[in-house]
């Protein structure tokens, strides 16, 4: 069992199906879920998906209802971290000499450790 965190790319593939990560997103999601990976949230994740999900062009726009509903009924367990900017900026180094880019940086292992 290890520990991964998710942020608002994530949160915004996940709910939104036409997006072009949706199914490896929410296929990943199940397979940490299945594995009993704990899910942590940066604390601005919880608040940028649902201003994204509202604000996209028609037919992919949310009503805000929906908006709340989603984290509220999928992600009111995550534990909410926050990380210190060299940490994170360590990370995005890490991701950026990967060549990774576009939302799918991953900050955590499946141990929960940042990359380093």
């Amino acid at each position: 069992m290890g520990r991964y965190l998710r942020d608002t790319s994530c949160l915004v593939a996940a709910a939104s199906g036409r997006h072009e990560f949706h199914v490896r997103t929410v296929a990943e999601l199940d397979s940490r879920a299945r594995d009993g990976d704990d899910l942590l949230s940066a604390g601005h994740s919880l608040v940028e998906p649902r201003a994204v999900l509202t604000g996209l062009p028609s037919p992919d726009r949310l009503s805000a209802e929906t908006a709340m509903a989603l984290p509220e009924a999928t992600w009111s367990a995550a534990e909410a971290v926050r990380l210190p900017a060299a940490e994170i900026l360590r990370a995005l180094r890490r991701a950026t000499a990967r060549g990774v880019s576009r939302g799918q940086e991953d900050l955590g292992d499946r141990e929960g450790r940042i990359p380093t």
